[in-house]
This record gives C-alpha cells, structure tokens and sequence, in this order.
C-alpha cells in the first residue's frame, strides 16, 4: 500500500501544481480521481490530504459549498489521525468559503477559534494563515483596519518563517485592502515594490499577478491608459508563465476600462474572451461576472431583454457558488426589470441588494451603476430613452443613494503599514 500510496503523493503534488498555475479544471480532475481511488479506505494522511486538495479546488472555482463539504471531512480526519496543524489549515480554508457565500459570522467564529488552537500549540505557520484569513473575513465585516492589521501580522510572520510564496500571496491581500479602503497610495507603493523584485528574480508569475492588480489600481483612479497597459503585460507574463487566472482576470478588468471609458464595443470583445478564458478553465466566478458586465452593456443599449436574460442565467447558476455574484446582479437586474416596466418588483430588489459596506470590494460595481444611471437619465434628456414620470422618478432615487455610497466609503486609516 506504501508503494501506492507514494504513487498518489505524487498525483497530489500535480494537483498543487495545476493550483499554483491557475489551471482550476485540471486540478480539480486530477484530486477527484485520486478521491475515488481512496474511498472506503481507512483514514490516512494521504485520504486527508485529498479531501483538503478537494476542497481548494472547488473553493478555487467558486463552488462554495463543495469546498466546505470537502474541507470540513478533511479537518475531521485529520484530527482522528492526530495530525491537528493541516486540521486547521483545513480550517482557514473553510473559514474563508462559508464567508464566500455569507454567513460571515459563523465564518468569522471558525477563524478565531482556531486562530487561539493554533496560538496555544505554537503552530506559527497555522496562526499565519489563520491571520490571512482573519482578514479577508473581517473585510467583509466592513472591519477594514482590523483586516490590514491581520495580514500585517501574517506577512511578518511568514518572512520570519522564510515562507516566501505565502509573504506574496499575502502581500498582494494587504494590496488589495488598501484598494478598497481608497489608500491607494499605499497599495500603488507595495505593487510597484513587488513588480520590481519580481523582475529582479524573473518570476514573472508573480509579476502577473501584480500587473493585474495595479490595473485595477489605475482603473480605480481613472487612468484608463496606464490601466490598459498593465492589463497587457499582465496577460503577456500570463501566457509565457501559463498562470490561466491571470488572463481571465485580466481580460475582465480591461473590458470593464473600456466600459466606464464609453467603448463599449471593445469593453464587451474583452469580456466575451474572459468569459471564455474562465469557462476553459473552469474560475466560475471570473465567468459570472463577465456575463453580468454584458448584461450591463445590453442595459446601455437599453436592451432589457437580453440584460435580463443574462442576470437570470447567473442567478441559476450561482445557488452554490460565490454570495458575490447574487449580490452584485440585484444591482443591475433592478434596472434591467425598471426598463422593463416592472418598477414594484425593480425597486424592491433595489432595497434588497447587497450592501457595498459588506466589503469595499463592491465599490467598483456601485461606480459602474452610477455610471449607468448617469446614462439612462442623459439618454432620456437626448430623447433617446423615453421613460415614465415614475421610471425616471426610482431613477433619480436610485442615482441619489448610489452617489451617496460613493463618496463615504470605507476606512482603513487605523491600520499600520507593510
């Protein structure tokens, strides 16, 4: 059975592989058929391991609630073979997907329990990654300086520990954080730092990474142009280093500067190849999304048929994926249902919708609804729209609240720096 088994570590260590690369589809095959091979056998570290590469690979592409079924048997047998650091690794990975699909709480309590478990043992590289965690939950609370404080701390203790692909991983989280809570400043600074130690190492995997989120960072500011560009490089590193994710991302990200820059054309080009990308690979949300944002485009062309059509798709396919995507298709599928005359059932999914204070994340989409209704209200004004007395009255609400979220967004200001 050894000699089996070593076979199978093998097939695992692929499948991290495929992980790391981005290709989700592949890795999830590959964890599946050595699961299969494994069933009915006794629980073992191999056995265990499976469950947990199981896990990731279907939080991975956003199926949600496998993951935690997945993680959560893994955590369990773990635990009956004594092996309690990878019990709790399994455990910040499930934190981080039952957050995914909102119940943030229980997420949170997962979290800090075995953040305390791995602090009383010493497991240092456990309390780091429960700390990343803890701060990726505790954006989604709104408890923005609390989250860059934990992944402050995980960062510091992952160069202690010389545990450099996690200081990355990490470090872009941290990045990401700043973003959300308008410290751009400080996210631009730790993505120019890592873009220019990466290109000193010649990792232009990580480079790609980086690339991408400082697009986001330049999207953020308006600087379309600069955004572009680093959405290129970030597709180029992508393809020579095969990170498959990067390019879906990317794409997105460019075709939504070409949306809010008004070529709308170009924007929907980009995000039919990122939908693409994603479906090949199998990133779920990556292709929700995109599928949303030409859904937004139908509604600038005040097609409210095939915008619906769009929304209705994503809502059927995300009954057990990511909370993001149900969240975000209440904020254009009101509109979508207000051109189409049905202003009670529009204005109560409006009121509905997923608070943007529910992570700064969201505000990237209430700039894209500002945008839009800005849109609707000129093209009525040109007399290229012809609305009600009462559509352009939940429009006018509507443009009022989605600009009162603009401009209060939230803080990070108490917490440190990198």
């Amino acid at each position: 059975m050894n000699d089996s088994h070593d076979k199978l570590a093998v097939k695992l260590e692929k499948v991290r592989q495929s992980l790391i690369e981005g290709n989700f589809s592949e890795a999830q095959a590959m964890a599946n058929a050595v699961r299969r091979k494994l069933e009915g056998t006794d629980p073992s570290l191999i056995h265990a391991r499976t469950l947990m590469l199981c896990g990731i690979t279907y939080q991975y592409r956003g199926e949600m609630w496998s993951s935690e079924h997945y993680l959560e048997k893994a955590a369990l047998m773990y635990e009956e073979i004594d092996q309690v650091g990878d019990a709790l690794l399994c455990n910040s990975y499930r934190a981080r997907c039952i957050s995914e699909y909102g119940d943030i709480q229980r997420a949170h309590h997962i979290a800090e329990q075995s953040l305390a478990r791995a602090r009383k043992i010493e497991l240092r590289d456990m309390e780091a990654r429960l700390l990343s965690s803890l701060g990726i939950i505790c954006l989604k609370m709104n408890r923005v300086a609390e989250a860059g404080d934990f992944t402050i701390q995980a960062i510091d203790i992952f160069r202690e520990l010389g545990d450099h692909y996690n200081v990355k991983h990490s470090t872009l989280q941290l990045a990401n954080f700043y973003a959300v809570s308008r410290r751009v400043a400080d996210s631009q600074r730790i993505l120019e730092q890592g873009i220019a130690d990466a290109q000193e190492k010649g990792d232009g995997a990580y480079e790609s990474w980086l690339q991408m989120n400082l697009g986001s960072i330049y999207y953020r500011q308006n600087n379309f142009t600069a955004a572009r560009e680093c959405y290129r490089r970030a597709i180029k590193l992508a393809g020579t280093d095969g990170v498959a994710a990067v390019k879906a991302h990317a794409r997105q990200g460019w075709g939504l500067v070409e949306l809010r820059a008004g070529n709308r054309d170009k924007a929907r080009n980009q995000l039919l190849r990122s939908m693409h990308l994603a479906s090949a690979a199998s990133i779920f949300l990556v292709e929700n999304l995109s599928l949303i944002y030409q859904g937004v485009l139908d509604l600038y062309d005040l097609n409210d048929t095939d915008a619906l059509s769009k929304f209705d798709l994503v809502q059927h396919r995300v009954i057990s994926y990511c909370h993001l995507e149900k969240g975000l298709v209440n904020y254009y599928q009101s509109i979508g249902l207000l051109l189409s005359g049905n202003l009670q059932l529009a204005d109560r999914l409006f009121e509905e919708r997923l608070p943007v204070r529910n992570a700064g994340e969201y505000l990237d989409d209430v700039q894209i609804t500002a945008d839009l209704l800005d849109y609707l209200l000129e093209a009525n004004g040109r007399g290229d729209a012809d609305f009600s007395s009462e559509q352009l009255e939940c429009l006018l609400k509507w443009r009022g609240i989605i600009k009162g979220e603009l401009t209060s967004p939230p803080s990070m200001e108490s917490a440190g720096a990198c």
